[in-house]
C-alpha cells in the first residue's frame, strides 16, 4: 500500500515538474516575442531616420546637379523631398509617440531638415534667376553648414538611443535563455532523484518501476528536444542576421556603382558633340541597365539561397563576368580613359557563385579606376591562372597605391580609407575579403605609393 502511494506521489511530482517546465518555456517564448517586437520597432526607427537623411541628401544632390547642368529635370528628387520628409517623419512619430527622449529629438531633426530644405530652396530660386554667386554663398554659409552638422548629430543621437535599446533587448533574451537552461538542468536532476528514490523504495515492483522509468525518459527526451529546438532557433537567428547584414552591405555597395555610372553617362550625353557620341553613350546606358537588372536578380537569388548550397554555384566565364562588370563601370572607364588588358587564357573558367564573383571583380576594378594617379592614364591588367588546386585572379594597376608599412593591418578593415580626396566609404575591400573568406579562399595585396597596387585572390 505504501509503495502504491509512493508511486502516485512520484508520478504527481513528475507531472508538476513537467507543468512547471512548460509554464517556464511559454513564459520564455512570451518574453522573447515581446523583445523581438520591441527590437523590430527600434530597427524601423533607425531605418526611417536613415531615410530622412537620405531624402535630404538626394535633394541636395539634385540641387547640385541642377547647378552644374542647369537642367531642371534634376530637380525632381528635390521637389519630392518635402512630402517624403513629412511622410517619414509622421511614421517615426507613430513609432516613438510614447518615448519621452526620442520625440523631442525627432521634432528637432524634422525642424532642422526643413530648415536645410529652405536653404536649398532659396539657392535653387537664385540659380533659376541667374544669381549663381548668391546661391553658392547661401549653400556654403556658416548657417547652412551648422544645420547639416546639427542634423547629423541629432540623427546619430536617435540611432544611438535605439542601438542601446537593442543591446538591452538582446541582453534580456540572453538572460531568459540562461534561466531556461538552468531550469532544465535543475528539473532534470530532480527527475533523476525521483527515479532513484523510486528504485530504492519499490524495487520489488519491477513492472511498475519499468513503466515509471519509461514515462520519465520520454518526458526527459521532450525537455531535451525543447532545449535543442531553442538553441537551434537561436543559432539560426544569429546566422540569418549575419547573412542579412552582409547582404545589405553587398547590395548597397555594389548597386551604388551602377547608379553613379548611370548618372555619369547621362552627364556625358548632355555634353556630347555628335550623334555618334550620343549613340555610343546610349549603347552603354542600355548595357548598364541590362547589367543592373541581372545583378538585382542575382542578389535576390543569393538572398533566397544558402551560401553553402551547391545550387548557388555555377561554372562562370571570366570573360563574360568582366564584360558584365565593364558595362556597369562604362562611365568610369570612358571618363578616366582607362586602358584595361585582360588575360584569361590560363584559367578561363571557375566554379563560383555568380553574384559574389561579379561583386569581387567590380569592387577591385572600380577601385583601380577611382584611385588612379592624376599624372597618368590608368593602366589596369586582369589575369587568371592555376596554382595547384586553386584558381587565382590577379588585378594590377598603376594608381596611387597604399602605404603598406602604415596600413598593412587595415587594408581590408571596415570604413578604412587611405586617400582623403576621394569619395569612398571604406566598405568595398571589406566586403571583398568577407566574400572570399566565406568561400574558403585567400586574398593578398601588394602596393607601393605612387606606383600601383596588385590584388591576388585564390579559391
Amino acid at each position: 500500500m505504501k509503495s502504491i502511494k509512493l508511486i502516485y506521489t512520484l508520478i504527481g511530482a513528475t507531472i508538476v515538474l513537467i507543468l512547471a517546465n512548460s509554464v517556464f518555456f511559454f513564459n520564455q517564448f512570451y518574453h522573447n516575442d515581446k523583445n523581438y517586437s520591441s527590437a523590430k520597432k527600434a530597427y524601423r526607427t533607425i531605418e526611417y531616420t536613415n531615410q530622412l537623411q537620405s531624402t535630404l541628401l538626394k535633394a541636395e544632390l539634385a540641387q547640385s546637379n541642377f547647378f552644374i547642368s542647369n537642367d531642371s529635370r534634376y530637380l525632381r528628387a528635390y521637389e519630392l523631398a518635402g512630402p517624403r520628409v513629412q511622410s517619414t517623419y509622421k511614421t517615426l512619430l507613430s513609432l516613438e509617440n510614447s518615448h519621452a527622449v526620442q520625440v523631442p529629438r525627432l521634432k528637432k531633426l524634422y525642424q532642422l531638415i526643413n530648415t536645410r530644405l529652405q536653404i536649398v530652396t532659396r539657392a535653387v530660386e537664385l540659380q533659376k534667376s541667374g544669381q549663381r554667386e548668391k546661391a553658392d554663398t547661401i549653400l556654403k554659409s556658416v548657417e547652412g553648414n551648422a544645420v547639416n552638422e546639427d542634423i547629423r548629430d541629432i540623427a546619430n543621437e536617435i540611432k544611438a538611443e535605439e542601438n542601446n535599446f537593442l543591446e538591452a533587448r538582446n541582453a534580456a533574451i540572453d538572460r531568459w535563455s540562461l534561466r531556461l537552461q538552468l531550469f532544465s538542468i535543475i528539473s532534470n536532476w530532480i527527475l533523476l532523484v525521483v527515479v532513484v528514490s523510486a528504485l530504492i523504495t519499490i524495487i520489488r515492483n519491477r513492472q511498475q518501476i519499468e513503466t515509471l522509468f519509461s514515462q520519465i525518459g520520454k518526458k526527459n527526451d521532450l525537455l531535451e528536444t525543447q532545449k535543442g529546438e531553442l538553441e537551434a532557433v537561436s543559432q539560426n537567428l544569429i546566422k540569418q542576421n549575419a547573412e542579412l547584414e552582409r547582404f545589405a552591405y553587398v547590395a548597397s555597395h555594389d548597386l551604388r556603382s551602377p547608379a553613379v555610372n548611370q548618372t555619369a553617362l547621362l552627364g556625358l550625353y548632355d555634353v556630347a558633340r555628335s550623334d555618334e557620341e550620343r549613340a555610343e553613350l546610349i549603347f552603354h546606358m542600355k548595357e548598364l541597365a541590362n547589367s543592373l537588372t541581372i545583378k538585382l536578380d542575382d542578389l535576390i537569388e543569393a538572398l533566397r539561397s544558402n551560401l553553402n548550397s551547391k545550387d548557388l554555384y555555377e561554372i562562370l566565364s571570366f570573360e563574360e563576368v568582366y564584360h558584365t562588370v565593364s558595362a556597369t563601370l562604362s562611365a568610369d572607364i570612358l571618363e578616366s580613359k582607362a586602358h584595361i588588358e585582360c588575360d584569361f587564357n590560363e584559367a578561363p573558367q571557375i566554379y563560383f557563385p555568380k553574384s559574389y564573383l561579379e561583386s569581387i571583380v567590380q569592387n577591385l576594378l572600380s577601385n583601380a579606376i577611382k584611385y588612379r594617379h592624376p599624372d597618368r592614364e590608368p593602366e589596369i591588367k586582369l589575369k587568371t591562372y592555376k596554382s595547384g588546386k586553386y584558381t587565382c585572379f590577379k588585378i594590377s594597376d598603376n594608381g596611387l597605391g597604399i602605404d603598406m608599412e602604415k596600413n598593412s593591418d587595415n587594408v581590408f578593415g571596415m570604413y578604412k580609407t587611405f586617400h582623403k580626396d576621394h569619395d569612398s566609404k571604406g566598405i568595398g575591400l571589406y566586403i571583398t575579403k568577407a566574400q572570399v573568406l566565406a568561400l574558403g579562399g585567400t586574398i593578398d595585396v601588394d602596393s607601393t605609393p605612387n606606383v600601383g597596387t596588385t590584388f591576388t585572390i585564390c579559391v
